[in-house]
């Protein structure tokens, strides 16, 4: 009974879940202006889950390539690193300090 009970409750929950308009109407916010650009990644080998370093460079796990490439956005340059064999990097966490460390 209380999983049913849970079910119910949770219900009206996951009709909101989902989706990439996040409750903003399309043309709600005509202020709103940017740019998109594109760099092609040295290893193009299924390069996943960028994530942001303190200083604004991207660090990116190269999982089929087995490497760790990095973007820095000022030089709009790539720099990769080979991992040890068979890491084949999943993704990455940058702490404060810029250390990078994947799974």
């Amino acid at each position: 009974m209380k999983r049913l009970a849970f079910l119910l409750v949770a219900l009206p929950l996951a009709a909101h879940a989902g989706g990439s308009n996040y409750g903003i109407a399309p043309g709600a916010r005509p202020d709103l202006a940017g740019k998109v650009s594109e760099w092609p990644v040295p290893t193009p080998r299924f390069a996943r889950d960028p994530a942001i370093a303190p200083d604004g460079s991207v660090y990116i796990a190269v999982m089929s390539g087995n490497k760790v490439a990095r973007f820095d956005p000022k030089t709009q340059s790539f720099k990769e690193w080979d991992l040890p064999s068979g890491h084949h990097p999943h993704g990455l966490l940058v702490d404060r300090q810029g250390m990078v460390c994947t799974r």
